[in-house]
C-alpha cells in the first residue's frame, strides 16, 4: 500500500479538489494494487522456496547414491583383496609370538623373540623378516643391518621357545617383524620360505618390537 498516494488523495478531498466519492474511489484502488503486490511478493517467495527444497531434495538423493557407490566399491575391493591372498598364507598362523629389544651385556641390541607352538604338530623351522628403525622411527639401513631372520630350534607341539638375535647395527631402536615361514617336521609349510618382500609385507604375521 502506498501511503504517500493516500496522503495525497487525502489532501486533494479536503482541499475540495475530489469529491469523497472520488476520493473512495481512489482509495479503493490504491488498497487493491497494494494488497495484489504483497499477494504476488508471498507467492514469488513460495516459489523460491519451492525450488529450493526441490535442489535439497536433489543433492540429498546424488549424495546417498554416490555414498552406497563408494562402499559398493569398498566392499568388492576387500572381497578382491580377500580372493587374491595366496593359499599358503590363508590358514591361520599357527605360533604366537612376542618380542622386546635391550641392551645385551656388551652394550649392543638384542632382539628376543618368545614363540609358542599353537599346532599339534612339531615345528622344525621358523623364517622371519625385520624391518628396524632408528629412534626417530625411520627405517635402518645399514653394512650391518639383520633383515633375514631364521631359527631352526625344533618347537614341540604346544611349548613355547625363546630366540635372541644380537644385532650389530646399534642405531636399531625397534622395528616391525613379519613371520613369513613356518616348516613342520612333517615337511609341510605355513607361508612360503621364498615369498617376495612385498608378499612378505603383505601376507607375514607383523609385530612390532621396541626398547
Amino acid at each position: 500500500m502506498n501511503t504517500d498516494e493516500l496522503v495525497k488523495l487525502k489532501k486533494l478531498l479536503d482541499e475540495g479538489v475530489i469529491s469523497e466519492e472520488e476520493f473512495k474511489k481512489q482509495k479503493d484502488m490504491l488498497l487493491n494494487t497494494g494488497k495484489k503486490k504483497i499477494q504476488k511478493n508471498i507467492g514469488l517467495a513460495i516459489a523460491v522456496i519451492g525450488v529450493f527444497m526441490f535442489c535439497i531434495g536433489i543433492i540429498s538423493s546424488n549424495v546417498d547414491n554416490n555414498s552406497k557407490t563408494v562402499n559398493e566399491t569398498n566392499q568388492v575391493e576387500v572381497v578382491k583383496k580377500e580372493e587374491q591372498k595366496p593359499a599358503e598364507f590363508s590358514n591361520e598362523m599357527p605360533i604366537s609370538v612376542s618380542g622386546k629389544m635391550y641392551d645385551n651385556i656388551i652394550g649392543v641390541p638384542e632382539l628376543s623373540l618368545t614363540i609358542t607352538n599353537t599346532t599339534s604338530q612339531n615345528i622344525s623351522a621358523i623364517k622371519f623378516y625385520f624391518l628396524p628403525v632408528d629412534v626417530y622411527g625411520e627405517e635402518v639401513n645399514g653394512i650391518f643391518t639383520t633383515r633375514e631372520l631364521y631359527t631352526d630350534n625344533t618347537i614341540s607341539a604346544g611349548a613355547t621357545s625363546t630366540k635372541s638375535w644380537q644385532l650389530l647395527d646399534s642405531s636399531i631402536k625397534g622395528g616391525d617383524i613379519f613371520v613369513y615361514s613356518v616348516y613342520f617336521e612333517d615337511g609341510t609349510e605355513w607361508g612360503n620360505k621364498n615369498a617376495s618382500i612385498s608378499d612378505i609385507k603383505k601376507y607375514g604375521h607383523k609385530i612390532s618390537v621396541k626398547y
